[in-house]
C-alpha cells in the first residue's frame, strides 16, 4: 500500500529510508520455518518535506531450518 505526501517536481533530489516496522512469530509455514513481516519505505525529498510511504508485507523463511 502506498500513502503520498507532496508532490514531487523535476529536480527533487530524493532520499529512502527504510524500517521493519513489525516482525511476526516464528512458525511453520509450506516453505519452511518463517516469520511474517511489515517494512516502510519513507521517501523525502532535498528539503526534508515527506514524499510518500510504500509498505510491504513478506515472508521471512530459511530453507531447511529446524
Amino acid at each position: 500500500a502506498a500513502r503520498l505526501g507532496v508532490s514531487v517536481r523535476v529536480g527533487d533530489a530524493l532520499t529512502a529510508s527504510q524500517g521493519g516496522r513489525t516482525r511476526g512469530k516464528l512458525r511453520e509455514t509450506s516453505l519452511g520455518r518463517g516469520r511474517f513481516c511489515t517494512m516502510d519505505i519513507v521517501t523525502v525529498n532535498q528539503r526534508g518535506e515527506w514524499c510518500g510511504t510504500d509498505t510491504y508485507n513478506f515472508l521471512i523463511y530459511i530453507k531447511g531450518a529446524r
